[in-house]
């Protein structure tokens, strides 16, 4: 079953599918009805009263576990240009990367130009370093509806740029 994000209200309150089933239980078997036909906008659907019968079954909502549908109970955001601490660089390709951003994360690195420019050595990492780059986060929906932070899942999209503080200021002595 493979249900829309919008439609998650239709699980939280089942007076949209009570509704919807006796449109179609009082229509059933009624004489001089064909159909109904649904318009919105552009897109029309013509259901035909010999489905009424299988339109006009309750579905218990209550019995669908959520790994049913797991896509639709996540919420994926993608921000640009964040700034991320190197705390913890993977030279290996073996482990996650960790790093500081408004708080300490751990994040898979997907960017492979990135990747093999560190682990070639043609990138060294020191301290201080952080990039400039796209990260993917991924959070569960929790029960009350909306996104649960702790189960968010990091992951570095795309490396813009490598610094380390102080690049390209001149240092001034007495």
């Amino acid at each position: 079953m493979t249900i829309p994000v919008s439609a998650g209200v239709y699980f939280i309150d089942s007076t949209i599918d009570q509704s919807i089933t006796g449109i179609f239980a009082e229509s059933s078997g009624r004489q001089g009805i064909s159909g109904i036909r649904l318009e919105h906008r552009e897109s029309v659907v013509d259901i035909p009263a010999k489905e009424f019968t299988t339109l006009s079954e309750k579905i218990d909502v209550s019995q669908i576990e959520v790994s049913e549908f797991p896509e639709s109970r996540k919420v994926t955001v993608t921000r640009q240009n964040e700034i991320l601490y190197i705390r913890k660089p993977d030279l290996l390709s073996k482990t996650k990367w960790e790093f500081k951003s408004d708080k300490y994360i751990t994040a898979d690195v997907e960017d492979k130009t990135f990747l093999d420019s560190v682990q070639s050595g043609k990138q060294s990492i020191v301290a201080r370093m952080y990039i400039i780059a796209d990260v993917r986060l991924v959070m569960e929906m929790g029960t009350d509806g909306l996104p649960d932070e702790n189960t968010c899942k990091y992951t570095v999209v795309k490396v813009h740029s490598v610094h380390v503080p102080g690049d390209g200021q001149l240092c001034l002595t007495e």
